[in-house]
């Protein structure tokens, strides 16, 4: 429904811009031909443009969730109420009014089509040329209607009969009859608009425009031909559908006629339109299609880099001072959408960049402060690369004693995919190795990580729930420092269910409990829906003997009534 009204707008906005081009600028310039393939342009424009669309693809990359996102998900889960359904949808209204308006004014336009055919059949036809000359003995106006003309001869004189049907011939050549159905047609599904009705108005009026010129042309005495128009003005019957000879107002006419020819350096006036089309393409028919996009990160690629890093701590001043610097790189850098806690750390943001050939976007938020987020800039690359905590640890191992301190400095390390490469901020001189000490780099051990379960399936240890789509889960469960995820994994347990239909394999035990609950309220339903149906049936059948009794009451009257007669009618007979 709102895709139709918005189709409706926009057909109407160009419907618009067309007609008013057309009585400022073409109204009253002699191109009517040029008029006329103009304002059928705006009907096919206005009702085809609005269909099409451009694709314009941007590359965003997905935030990461922290485990304190996840957490603070599982915890909104349980207060998510079900969205209640409208009790009356508005749009079934305007819908539906707006089809039987539509189907009164198109069929009115059917009933007027069928009776012009009607009218064609029932009065003899001649051949005139490539003309079909129907003679009539009513007064009516001379009309045409495709290669049909209609007149009543007795009428006109010769000169006056040939100055209308050179004038209709025009019209049966040129094929006019089309524009005027495809006006009709135009208003009857875009009855809305007032300027539809207008503009039809307009289409049919430069047809009598250009008749009118192109028969001057052929014809040596101007002022019959005029005559001729006002003659017919007094004449009131014409048939809708048709080029009616007197169709547009007389004076109208007559002034066109005597209108001196336009010059034709006024024919840019039709580039008017363009400007306006190639905006409304630009502006309302672009269709922007986010897509994310897979990154994959090596050293080789960052070892010229320039890198923007702001953390939970990062002040607004120094984000501007770090999007002025990288804006001498080429880039533009904005941000958005940025909050704070109590504690004036940073729990949201919306980071974008454009450059003349790259343009992207991600956010990033957690309740207890964002994690740190790196943009970088290098010849072979542009992005963000945010780090992943969970997935290294850096530690500080003194060479004389070999007894180190594990320091994780996530916020410091780029790794690829695979893990293998990485690379460590020199900028940050507190962690740098002193004498004696050495940097180890090693992956963070599986068993660190929660345990996951996915509608009762126990994923692997590598699995990355960035990976799933939070619009997807239904509900999720976290435990941890109690029995069942000691028992299970030291770092926790996740239950996430997904939002399908429970099946028999789930081992989550609450959701197949919640199902059975769910199962027993529906039972109760239909018993209760049952037993008020049962209470109607023994209702209608009290009714019904009330009925049967009433009929049997009727037919004893009527018994007596006949009787009655029969008596009276015999008692008749004997007098």
């Amino acid at each position: 429904m709102e895709a139709l009204f918005i189709y409706g707008l926009k057909s109407a906005g160009l419907l618009t811009c067309f007609y008013v081009v057309y009585y400022f600028s073409l109204r009253k310039e002699t191109f009517f031909s040029s008029n006329r393939w103009f304002l059928l342009s705006g009907l096919f424009v206005s009702a085809f443009f609005p269909l099409f669309t451009w694709t314009k693809t941007i590359y965003v990359e997905r935030p990461q969730w922290s485990m304190e996102d996840w957490m603070a998900m599982a915890k909104s889960q349980e207060s998510l109420t079900p969205p209640t359904e409208p009790s009356w949808d508005w749009t079934t209204l305007v819908m539906g009014s707006y089809l039987i308006i539509a189907l009164i004014i198109l069929g009115r336009v059917l009933v007027q089509l069928i009776s012009i055919l009607l009218f064609l059949k029932k009065h003899p036809v001649t051949s005139e040329a490539s003309l079909r000359m129907v003679h009539v003995q009513q007064e009516v106006t001379p009309f045409s209607f495709f290669n049909y003309v209609v007149i009543n001869n007795q009428l006109y004189s010769e000169e006056e009969r040939k100055s209308i049907v050179l004038h209709e011939k025009i019209h049966c050549n040129q094929y006019h009859s089309i524009d005027i159905l495809l006006s009709h047609l135009y208003c009857g599904l875009f009855w809305f608009h007032p300027l539809a009705w207008r503009y039809k108005k307009a289409i049919a009026q430069n047809l009598e425009f250009l008749a009118d010129q192109k028969a001057m042309e052929q014809l040596e005495s101007p002022a019959v031909y005029q005559k001729t128009l006002v003659k017919v003005a007094t004449s009131q019957q014409a048939l809708s559908l048709t080029n009616p000879f007197n169709q547009s107002l007389i004076k109208k006419r007559i002034l066109m006629l005597q209108q001196k020819q336009s010059q034709r350096r006024n024919l840019w006036k039709y580039g008017i339109m363009l400007p306006a089309l190639v905006a409304f393409m630009l502006i309302f028919q672009v269709k922007t299609v986010a897509q994310e996009r897979k990154v994959t990160y090596s050293t080789s690629q960052f070892e010229e880099a320039y890198q923007v890093r702001w953390d939970k701590n990062t002040s607004e001043a120094e984000i501007k001072e770090d999007i002025e610097r990288i804006k001498s790189k080429g880039v533009t850098l904005k941000y958005s959408k940025l909050k704070r806690n109590a504690a004036g750390e940073i729990t949201q943001i919306r980071v974008q960049y454009r450059t003349h050939d790259a343009e992207g976007e991600t956010t990033v938020k957690s309740e207890t402060g964002i994690k740190p987020l790196i943009f970088i800039k290098s010849d072979k690359y542009i992005g963000f690369a945010a780090p992943k905590s969970e997935t290294l640890i850096a530690s500080k191992v003194d060479t004389n004693h070999q007894q180190g301190k594990e320091i994780r400095i996530e916020e410091r390390i780029i790794r690829n995919e695979e893990g293998t490469e990485i690379i460590i901020n020199d900028t940050d001189n507190a962690s740098q190795p002193k004498n004696g000490e050495r940097i180890i780099i090693r992956k963070i051990d599986a068993s660190d990580k929660p345990l996951v379960f996915i509608n009762g399936k126990k994923m692997d240890v590598d699995f990355d729930l960035n990976s799933l789509d939070p619009n997807t889960i239904a509900s999720m469960s976290v435990y941890k420092n109690t029995p069942e995820a000691l028992e299970m994994g030291k770092n926790g347990v996740i239950k996430i269910v997904t939002k399908k239909v429970i099946t028999s394999d789930m081992a989550n035990e609450e959701e197949i409990d919640a199902a059975v609950n769910r199962a027993k309220e529906e039972i109760k339903k239909v018993l209760s829906e049952e037993k008020s149906t049962q209470a109607d049936w023994e209702k209608a059948r009290q009714d019904l003997a009330k009925v049967q009794e009433e009929m049997l009451k009727m037919k004893a009257e009527l018994e007596k009534a006949k009787a009655e007669y029969e008596k009276a009618k015999s008692k008749l007979k004997k007098d």
